[in-house]
């Protein structure tokens, strides 16, 4: 008896390495800016509330 393998093992669905890469960019850049605004607002928040 035969298996049919999933859509996904047969079509090789991959990411390509330079989409990856702007991917992980942009996941970096948003990561350090949301980083950057919630210490900036909880500095904030102790200073002057």
């Amino acid at each position: 008896m035969r298996v049919n393998p999933d859509d996904d093992v047969v079509r090789g669905t991959e990411v390509k390495a330079a989409y990856q890469k702007k991917v992980d960019r942009i996941t970096r850049i948003v990561a350090l800016v949301v980083a950057f605004l919630s210490t900036y607002f909880f500095i904030i928040k102790i200073l002057f509330l």
